[in-house]
């Protein structure tokens, strides 16, 4: 138990959580222009005390009941208001109100005149607000079979945001129009119909749809091209235009939106006079298809003559030419050639020339074209400037941080040359410390040492405390309860000590409340520089398919990043676990174990979101050790096993709605304790890998059809190995913002003393996965393709929230 002595020594601390503070909300800015105050009334919030208003009915019976009916919800609200100080942005806040709980009661072109203080001059004010009524409008839909009355509704809300006005029917119909548009729908047609629902006292308004056919595009056709053929620009037409386009459907605006991308990448490549002349499309409503012909004009090719540099010293002609992507005899590319000024003076700046400029960056000197802009001419004047190195470092705002904490993430050092990339990443890493409100790098000449800067850090420390926590559902683990509590910036050395805890209480079949609670200590380079240490215990109780377990785990980990500035990341962790088995189907199973391990692992993470990515690769790895020499017991037997286990996953993004997710897992998992080596035979026969550890498949993380961890091997006494493969697959399509629809397939197999990558079971079917400020909302029915007898044909799942 000699690993233990110096890690209990760390979990005798005592800290004290403080809270942060909420921070202050910017008041709103002004939609729409208010009638100054005097200066007595602008310079402090006074008290709204009593409201005039002011209705415009235009003389209508029928306006006037209409707004009676508003009137009263508005004297509820303005009445909730009075007593409130009121300055000149909280004015124009209460504006917005207004104007917003008018809309909502589907008055249609009703708007705030003007909102003023009538006796600007008193300490207790009198708002006068005059407001022009508008109409009771509701709306019905016909013929519309592409979309349904919500999503209709959805984009007359947008409208209603932005406010109606007096032509609104016209600015509906022209959304509509345009939604279906933009959607390939090229014939379609949208008439208003109104009707006066005298028994309402309200307009109703029918948008009557003739949606017409979803027109495919069967060629585009090119005239006007003699440099490009037609085939080149119909490929680079479609790379460039938007999904719906690539999926080939016609649609007005996307293809005039790929079009201009078009001619942006003819320009670069040479043509510096291309444009788009007219697009003439032809329709066959017979067979909805569009055939497209665009003409262009591609004008003459411009050639780089000549390249001239001057004034270069730490950066020579060949590099030159490689940063400014041009060389001669090459196409003349705008667009590339001001991208390579930039990256030139970014090297320059890497290198220590801070104040480095393109003298004639502005001037027609730079870039000169020939008669008929057949060539190009090319001059770089370049300042180089001065090189400057760090003389200091300075840092100001510490309060109990200690400044090495802060010094240590510094990417830039004393008297060597300044790098701008370096200096960036020093402020990025202060900024990820996580202990500082406020992270501010600059750079500032040294008084008393010309060509050397001074690095001045502004800091300012946050509050070192934080508690969070949530709920979420699942059906198969029931209700699910987490927080978290934790205090950061131990004795000013950036160290961390963390409370976790989460608890869930199963629908079905339910033994006992499951939980689990870690309190973890967080100390960032440790030695060797920035390598973690993070020592931890952990008390849970979780209930399985065949077995319960109650333990208690002692963890001390390490870790690092291999390669600076990359997510490749190593670990290597010893656990100490003692392990009660209950509830177990066999009898045999019910006992307490103590496990030692040790388990070296490597991730790599290049995914664009860890929580929600849409494209790109992650790999894990592990290989965990259990032995004697670790801390594992050895009476009444020695348990000992390695423990491989691998994962790689792939995101594809095919567009902008459409993704696909693949994946590849597997186990290996294998005894090392020879069960003839004890006389006793019913010492023997106890001689496995202990049944906690074995590897069960089954639920949504894994092969979906099948209940968690259905597909196990947990009433087989396993002394030699077991292994398995896991394959994962499914096509995420976005239906309408966050709202995704997914099939999915998933295939397992699970195996005793032999590894195959095939004898799979597959469990097949879709799934609806919604995102929502409050957390995911997840809905996946799948389907096993062979059940046996006695097995479920299907499983749902559904989770709420983060769990």
């Amino acid at each position: 138990m000699r690993p233990l002595f110096w890690w209990l020594a760390i979990f005798t601390l005592h800290s004290a959580v403080a809270l942060a503070q909420p921070s202050r909300l910017p008041a709103p800015r002004p939609s729409s222009p208010l009638k100054p105050l005097p200066e007595s009334a602008q310079s402090a919030a006074a008290i709204f005390n009593r409201y005039e208003i002011k209705v415009n009915t235009r003389n209508s019976p029928k306006l006037k009941r209409a707004w009676d009916r508003v009137e009263s919800d508005l004297n509820h609200f303005l009445d909730g208001e009075i007593g409130k100080p009121m300055d000149a942005e909280r004015l124009i806040q209460l504006r917005r109100n207004i104007e917003r709980l008018i809309a909502s009661r589907e008055l249609i072109g009703s708007r705030v005149l003007d909102i003023r203080f009538e006796n600007p001059d008193a300490l207790n004010r009198v708002i006068l607000i005059e407001i022009e009524a508008g109409e009771k409008v509701s709306f019905g839909f016909r013929g519309n079979l592409a979309y349904q009355r919500s999503e209709i509704l959805g984009w007359i809300d947008e409208i209603r945001e932005q406010g109606f006005k007096r032509d609104y029917q016209e600015s509906i119909r022209a959304r509509i129009l345009k939604q279906y548009l933009d959607s390939g729908y090229a014939a379609v047609q949208v008439k208003v119909l109104s009707f006066e629902q005298t028994e309402k006292e309200e307009r109703h308004l029918t948008f009557w749809i003739t949606e017409g056919v979803r027109y495919e595009i069967e060629k585009i056709d090119f005239d006007g091209n003699q440099f490009f053929t037609a085939q080149v620009l119909r490929e680079k037409l479609t790379e460039l235009s938007s999904g719906i386009i690539q999926q080939g459907v016609y649609s007005q605006i996307e293809l005039d939106r790929g079009l201009v991308s078009l001619i942006e990448w003819m320009r670069s490549q040479g043509f510096l006079s291309a444009k788009s002349i007219s697009i003439r499309p032809t329709f066959d409503p017979i067979k909805g298809r569009a055939s497209v012909t665009i003409y262009l004009y591609e004008g003459v090719q411009t050639i780089v003559r000549s390249v001239r540099f001057k004034g270069f010293s730490a950066v020579g002609d060949v590099q030159a030419d490689s940063l400014l992507a041009i060389r001669e005899g090459s196409p003349f590319n705008p667009y590339a050639f001001t991208e390579g000024l930039e990256r030139l003076k970014k090297t320059y700046r890497n290198l220590g020339y801070l104040s480095v400029k393109v003298a004639n960056e502005n001037d027609d000197s730079i870039v000169q074209y020939s008669s008929g802009n057949r060539w190009v001419d090319v001059s770089i004047d370049l300042d180089e400037g001065t090189r400057y190195k760090l003389s200091d470092i300075q840092v100001e705002g510490l309060e109990k941080t200690q400044s090495d904490i802060v010094l240590r993430e510094f990417q830039i050092y004393r008297e060597q040359y300044l790098d701008e990339s370096r200096t960036l990443e020093t402020e990025a890493r202060l900024r990820r410390l996580g202990i500082f409100s406020k992270v501010t790098l600059t750079l500032e000449d040294d008084p008393n040492r010309p060509g050397y800067k001074i690095a001045r850090a502004s800091l300012a420390e946050g509050s070192p405390g934080f508690v969070g926590g949530g709920g979420g559902l699942r059906n198969d683990l029931g209700l699910r309860l987490f927080g978290e509590v934790g205090y950061t910036n131990l004795w000013g050395k950036n160290h961390s000590i963390v409370l976790q805890a989460n608890t869930n209480r199963r629908f079905q079949d339910y033994h006992f409340i499951e939980y689990q609670t870690t309190l973890s200590y967080i100390w960032p380079w440790v030695f060797l520089g920035p390598t973690i240490f993070r020592p931890g215990v952990t008390q849970q109780k979780q209930q399985f398919i065949q077995l319960s377990v109650d333990s208690t785990i002692l963890s001390m980990s390490l870790e690092r990043r291999l390669i600076k500035e990359t997510n490749l990341v190593a670990s290597l962790t010893h656990t100490i676990e003692r392990i009660s088995q209950f509830l177990a189907i066999d009898p045999s199973d019910n006992q307490d174990l103590r496990i030692g391990s040790l388990t070296p692992a490597i991730r790599l993470d290049l995914r664009d979101n860890p929580l929600a990515p849409t494209k790109g690769f992650y790999a894990s790895s592990s290989l965990e050790f259990a032995a004697p020499a670790f801390g594992s017991q050895v009476f009444p037997y020695a348990i000992s096993y390695t423990r491989f286990q691998i994962r790689l996953d792939q995101y594809i993004p095919f567009s902008s709605k459409l993704n696909l997710y693949m994946s590849f897992r597997s186990g290996y998992l294998r005894n090392l304790v020879d069960p003839s080596q004890y006389a006793d035979p019913i010492v023997a026969q106890l001689v496995r890998i202990p049944l906690y550890k074995q590897f069960a498949l089954g639920g949504v993380n894994s092969v979906r059809g099948f209940r968690l961890q259905e597909i196990n091997d947990q009433d087989v006494a396993i002394q030699g190995t077991q292994t398995y493969v896991n394959y994962r697959l499914q096509l995420d399509y976005a239906i309408a913002g966050p709202l995704k629809f997914g099939p999915f397939l998933d295939a397992a197999n699970l195996r005793i003393d032999s590894f195959s990558f095939g004898a799979l079971r597959y469990g097949t079917g879709v799934g609806l996965h919604y995102q929502t400020p409050v957390g995911p909302v997840n809905f996946d029915w799948g389907f096993k393709v062979d059940p046996r007898p006695g097995e479920s044909t299907n499983e749902f799942y559904f989770s709420l929230g983060v769990i």
